[in-house]
């Protein structure tokens, strides 16, 4: 044996061990050969070859957790409400306060998204990679979930409004297609979720929000209680109606009121019989409405194609043109241009002599990141979330 055959030797028996280390970690790392992941200290770290050591990204990393500030008592840190939406540690609301016999409450609005923020994350690669994707994240393989993480960050869009925002997209793509047909399942098209499961989640985050009103002190009426007395109002027209002919039965009457009973009128989520003002505006809030998605602005809204989104506007009109102004509540946030789609119903509400103020928009929204989710977690954890507790819709 020469003398480079046996150097040759001991430098491969000195990098066997780390060699074999570096193939295990690239079997687990997606991104193939060269990329392993190392540990440092207690934040893990991207490994390669060719480049030095630099943090792992958040949304590869199993350890990574999003907290806040230590309070002012020393405690441990707490999750930020804006950022982690489906946080439990939310800070109790305060009771509204009295301004002249009127209830004033501190409600933020909602932080509208940018719209072009919205618009990059929708053409980005990784959004939506193949033309027939459906299903949810939790159903898709483990490299299309890092690929859409990537490009929310790249749009420096939040995690759970750009999975709201894809949901938005597939059904749109497939009701543009004429994909779903009359009174059948939408899972057996969209795999995104069995019609029950989407349901119970909308009422669990309606349940969040009634929970915060009832916080509050504001008495309200929901969907229930409103159906409840235009039934009462039906019973009560019947009854007129049988009594004035039982006392002259061969008499023609004036039944232009009695003709027909009461209709239906629109049944919000909530109604709130006192209306209530929020700080810093000189609109009242009559009502409201509760949307377990974010409010989308790339979807197009010409009403071709039935969507979530494109009733929006269409049913404030019908709420401000009944009851007056009011506020939506979406549970991931809102764009920009559904802000200003509402905003557009002002000349509707002058009209009606409905707002006081001349410069407020009369459908405003409503920031929710201050709510306790837990509710929905617990019940999307269910049907869309992994064995590491993410939710995945």
């Amino acid at each position: 044996m020469n003398h480079s055959e046996d150097r040759n030797r001991r430098s491969n028996r000195s990098d066997s061990v780390p060699a074999k280390r570096q193939r295990r970690d690239d079997d687990r790392h997606p991104r193939g050969r060269g990329c392993g992941h190392r540990y440092r200290g207690d934040e893990p770290t991207f490994y390669s070859n060719r480049r030095a050591l630099r943090p792992f990204p958040p949304a590869f990393s199993p350890l990574h957790r999003d907290f806040g500030r230590r309070t002012e008592d020393g405690g441990e840190p707490q999750p930020r409400c804006r950022d982690a939406r489906l946080s439990t540690s939310c800070k109790v609301p305060s009771p509204p306060v009295s301004r002249g016999g009127e209830a004033v409450v501190e409600w933020p609005l909602a932080t509208p998204m940018s719209t072009m923020a919205e618009r990059r994350l929708v053409t980005s690669p990784g959004f939506i990679r193949w033309r027939d994707e459906v299903g949810t994240l939790q159903s898709l393989p483990a490299f299309r979930v890092q690929e859409f993480r990537a490009a929310c960050r790249a749009a420096r869009f939040p995690f759970n409004a750009g999975a709201s925002l894809r949901r938005h997209h597939v059904k749109y793509r497939l009701a543009a297609d004429l994909r779903y047909t009359r009174g059948m399942d939408h899972h057996q098209v969209d795999r995104l979720g069995r019609q029950e499961d989407i349901k119970g989640a909308a009422d669990a985050f309606e349940d969040v929000v009634r929970e915060f009103l009832e916080e509050l002190g504001l008495h309200f009426w929901d969907e229930h209680h409103q159906k409840a007395r235009w039934q009462e109002e039906v019973k009560q027209w019947t009854q007129r109606r049988e009594d004035m002919f039982m006392r002259s039965p061969h008499t023609k009457h004036d039944t232009d009121v009695l003709d027909r009973p009461p209709l239906c009128p629109p049944t919000p989520d909530f109604i709130l019989p006192t209306p209530i003002y929020i700080q810093g505006r000189r609109t009242s809030i009559h009502w409201i409405e509760v949307k377990h998605f974010y409010g989308a602005t790339t979807i197009p809204t010409d009403g071709s194609v039935r969507h979530a989104i494109c009733s929006l506007v269409p049913k404030a009109r019908q709420y401000l043109d009944t009851y007056g102004p009011g506020a939506y509540i979406f549970a991931y946030g809102v764009g920009e241009g559904m802000v200003h789609a509402l905003a557009q119903l002002q000349e509707l509400s002058n009209t009606k002599n409905h707002v006081s103020s001349q410069d407020e928009n009369p459908v405003i929204v409503l920031d929710s990141s201050h709510m306790k989710m837990d509710r929905v977690h617990r019940q999307l954890s269910r049907w869309c979330g992994d064995r590491k507790g993410q939710i995945l819709p």
